[in-house]
């Protein structure tokens, strides 16, 4: 904590001097004299003191927090732009499962009324001329394993 007070001239002095300012209990006048010895006076409002940052580093810290924040943008847009193009894909094999689920139950039916009997032997009598066998031509023929 910095403590500044004003001190007024001795009180014999006849000539209206200044009251002196002072600064912790030392002359501002001692003070400055201490900074510039030190380099830390007015030069290091100029930025070329170790406590601050200098111009040339200023314009590399603000380029690089642009470009940063363009690469970051950029990803930005990519990324979105991406997830339009995926959800569009999504979107047309949706519709195309959809279509596919459709033309297998369509399919399932088909299949179902080829295989009737009574259909398969109407093709057979007359695109094939197939008929009935009689009884008597029906021979059953009986297997049996043959022992080892």
């Amino acid at each position: 904590m910095s403590v500044v007070a004003f001190q007024d001239p001795p009180e014999g002095d006849d000539d209206e001097e200044a009251p002196t300012l002072r600064l912790n209990g030392a002359d501002v006048e001692q003070l400055t004299e201490v900074t510039e010895e030190t380099g830390a006076g007015a030069g290091a409002d100029t930025g070329t003191g170790t406590a601050g940052m200098s111009r040339r580093g200023w314009v590399v810290f603000l380029v690089a927090v642009t470009v940063a924040l363009t690469a970051a943008a950029v990803a930005h847009v990519w990324v979105r732009l991406r997830v339009i193009h995926l959800g569009y894909q999504i979107s047309r094999a949706s519709v195309e499962e959809q279509q596919l689920v459709e033309q297998n139950k369509r399919l399932k039916i088909e299949a179902a009324v080829l295989r009737q009997p009574g259909r398969i032997e109407q093709i057979a009598r007359e695109r094939l001329g197939m008929q009935r066998p009689d009884p008597g031509h029906i021979h059953v023929i009986r297997v049996t394993p043959e022992d080892p």
